[in-house]
């Protein structure tokens, strides 16, 4: 008799529990994911903060929280860890009532990109453990990982050569006496230009700006086409870093800048087209296009590109500088047609033309002699291991 009260209730137990569950598991629950940080520089770190809030009297003894983002972010914890073509997390939570947890997971950004997360799966067990009831929580953040940082000394010395084949330059670099205002630190600043007064009263890191002597005008081109045997990504990859290390640094002097390439973004059958200007907000605007690349979207023919440019001829610079690790194909041809047909319209400016060409002995073997383009400069930008 006893044993049969004992399961009676047991049976009553379950069926409550049971019933209370189903009916008040996702009330007052509160999943939210969100990155630190707006951006990193490749190979930087971040945190994503997890937050779950349990905003009712039901205990809630087991909640499990999974997530994806792209695989290009690599969460310095493995466990519960899932890797395919995205990364999938999960953690798993006690909550009592009225109780708030709050999670941090470091994570490295290894590849530049833009990683999305934008729902949070959670399954609730009851306490028997015997049901779980699963909720979708949409998310709304977002991560971009920067094209790395090409170190300082390499690239005054590039910019020097790209500035060297326009006459009457003075000097590259700004004037320290001739103070020109306060803007947001950006990826590859001095930390000695950090205005750590301005800094404390914006919370946020702020650094001085000054004249520069150099106010060149450049269009940049980057090709990411790859049509051999063996697809030279590394290489491919070295070109977005210059595309975005050399935009940068022309605006950061003052320069105005414009940026084609015929790699496609996160739009669909659109590549990335960045009309000339100098405002400094497009430091930002370059860095993010440039993480948007994905390289296994294809590309348009290098032609169609250098014809949007000559389209917007008005916004044109006095520099085409290509920036492409394909020299058989002789792309510096077409940049020197294109060149002509701007310097003869109504505008009447002589447009210099170069070529940078990333390359590196491992993948692409000795340098073979291949002439070079009369009235385009050449610069061989050998690729760091």
């Amino acid at each position: 008799m006893l044993l049969i009260f004992m399961l009676l209730a047991a049976a009553l137990f379950y069926y409550i529990q049971k019933m209370i569950f189903r009916k008040n598991y996702k009330k007052g629950l509160q999943v939210k994911i969100n990155f630190q940080d707006k951006y990193i520089e490749e190979g930087a770190s971040s945190v994503l903060k997890e937050v779950i809030e349990n905003r009712k009297i039901l205990p809630l003894p087991v909640v499990h929280v999974s997530f994806q983002t792209g695989n290009g972010l690599k969460f310095q914890s493995e466990e519960n860890i899932n890797i395919t073509d995205n990364t999938s997390k999960r953690e798993v939570f006690s909550v009592l009532w009225n109780q708030k947890i709050t999670r941090k997971l470091p994570v490295i950004g290894v590849k530049r990109g833009r990683y999305k997360v934008k729902t949070a799966d959670v399954n609730v067990y009851n306490f028997l453990m015997t049901d779980q009831y699963y909720l979708e929580i949409p998310q709304d953040t977002e991560l971009y990982v920067y094209p790395k940082h090409i170190p300082t000394k390499r690239l005054n010395i590039l910019m020097q050569r790209i500035y060297g084949i326009i006459p009457n330059r003075e000097r590259l670099y700004e004037d320290p006496l001739q103070f020109a205002g306060i803007r947001e630190y950006a990826p590859g600043d001095d930390k000695k230009r950090i205005n750590w007064k301005a800094s404390a009263k914006a919370q946020n890191l702020m650094v001085n700006m000054y004249e520069s002597s150099v106010a060149g005008n450049v269009t940049v081109f980057l090709d990411i086409s790859d049509k051999g045997i063996w697809k030279q990504e590394k290489l491919t990859e070295e070109g977005i870093r210059l595309a975005a290390a050399i935009s940068v640094r022309i605006l950061k002097m003052g320069g105005e800048v414009a940026v084609y390439t015929n790699a496609y973004g996160e739009a669909e059958g659109k590549t990335i087209c960045i009309p000339c200007g100098k405002n400094f907000d497009k430091v930002h605007e370059i860095n993010r296009s440039m993480a948007e690349i994905k390289l296994s979207n294809g590309y348009e023919d290098l032609s169609e590109t250098f014809q949007k440019a000559t389209n917007d001829i008005s916004k044109t610079g006095g520099i085409f500088l290509l920036i492409s690790k394909n020299r058989k194909e002789k792309y510096g041809e077409l940049l020197k047609i294109y060149a002509q047909k701007c310097s003869g319209s109504s505008i009447g400016c002589q447009i210099s033309c170069m070529h940078i060409i990333p390359y590196h002995k491992d993948i692409t073997g000795e340098e073979e002699a291949i002439p070079a383009v009369e009235g385009v400069r050449e610069i061989m930008w050998e690729v760091e291991s």
